[in-house]
């Protein structure tokens, strides 16, 4: 999954925490930069919409709050990012990328085509 890079910011410090609301994750990077509290916020609900954070609404002073989570350890994430690249690279550009991909990794091209076919099937399967 294609994220930015203030998303991978708050993943990483997630992965770090394990769990955190808004207002923990945006101390935590303001010891880094310069960031707004809205921001963080909205963007701890996209990575949510996205499917990359879980989170759980508990009481807190004034209403509720949200305590979110990563949804996949760091691996399981950056495995996923993987595949999903090289499946879009060989829908994009199959030949190209199966001819590169034989070369640099000197297998041919029809092991290459097993990869692919095998990639689509797990990625059917998430």
């Amino acid at each position: 999954m294609d994220i930015g890079f203030l998303e991978k910011e708050l993943m990483e410090i997630l992965w770090k925490m394990g769990k955190a609301d808004a207002r923990d994750v945006y101390e935590e990077l303001r010891k880094k930069r310069r960031t707004t509290y809205s921001t963080i916020n909205t963007t701890l609900v996209r990575l949510y919409e996205k499917g990359l954070l879980e989170r759980e609404q508990i009481k807190s002073r004034g209403g509720f709050k949200y305590i979110y989570h990563p949804a996949k350890s760091r691996k399981e994430f950056e495995e996923r990012s993987v595949k999903e690249t090289l499946l879009n690279l060989f829908r994009k550009f199959e030949d190209t990328t199966v001819s590169y991909l034989s070369e640099s990794l000197e297998e041919d091209e029809e092991e290459i085509k097993k990869l692919k076919r095998k990639l689509e099937e797990e990625m059917k399967d998430d």
